[in-house]
């Protein structure tokens, strides 16, 4: 999934964020991700996303990335995180 964009929705949309994980901002555009509802997590300082028919998430697809930039990415996401592929 290295050369597949990365739909971010949380914290990672934010580039300075970006910026201090990975040491530069790549290239982003905007996406939806239809089927799926942005919940605020308890005790959690991010969001997480659950599937919901008819709901819709905002969110912003990043490309170019590297393998190690994925990488970099997935350490920084909770241990409840899982990389999925789906459709934006």
């Amino acid at each position: 999934m290295e050369n597949l964009p990365l739909f971010v929705y949380g914290t990672l949309t934010d580039s300075d964020v970006v910026q201090i994980l990975i040491g530069r901002v790549p290239t982003t555009d905007e996406g939806i991700l239809d089927n799926y509802r942005r919940y605020g997590l308890r005790n959690r300082a991010f969001p997480g996303l659950v599937p919901e028919a008819g709901a819709s998430t905002r969110g912003l697809l990043i490309t170019g990335l590297d393998q190690r930039e994925h990488f970099i990415f997935d350490e920084y996401e909770d241990d409840d995180y899982e990389r999925i592929l789906v459709q934006v």
